[in-house]
């Protein structure tokens, strides 16, 4: 697989946009291949507390390689369509309930 991804000839860098946490644009891919990480957390400091602010992995990486379109990737990123918090919430304990009742009642 080493092979395959050493083709490519984009680097994190030729990815990154404004507002994207940056560092060394070797140093994300490095650690995924190096230590056969696939999740890393983007890290931030603010008023003395660190907390993680973004998540780059390995599969979304990939993702957005071999993406054909834009369209492809509207399920990626912080502009991404998602239910509110609360939604997701209530339709996991609706769909529980319905589970629930239907083995008490076959």
């Amino acid at each position: 697989m080493t092979d395959q991804l050493s083709s490519f000839t984009l680097l994190v860098r030729d990815l990154m946009t404004v507002g994207v946490a940056t560092c060394s644009e070797e140093t994300p891919a490095a650690i995924m291949q190096d230590q056969g990480t696939r999740v890393l957390f983007l890290m931030h400091y603010a008023g003395g507390i660190e907390y993680p602010a973004a998540v780059l992995s390995y599969y979304h990486l990939l993702r957005y390689l071999a993406a054909d379109s834009d369209e492809e990737l509207r399920d990626l990123g912080v502009k991404a369509a998602r239910q509110a918090p609360l939604e997701a919430f209530v339709n996991r304990r609706d769909a529980a309930r319905r589970r629930q009742t239907k083995r008490e009642y076959p």
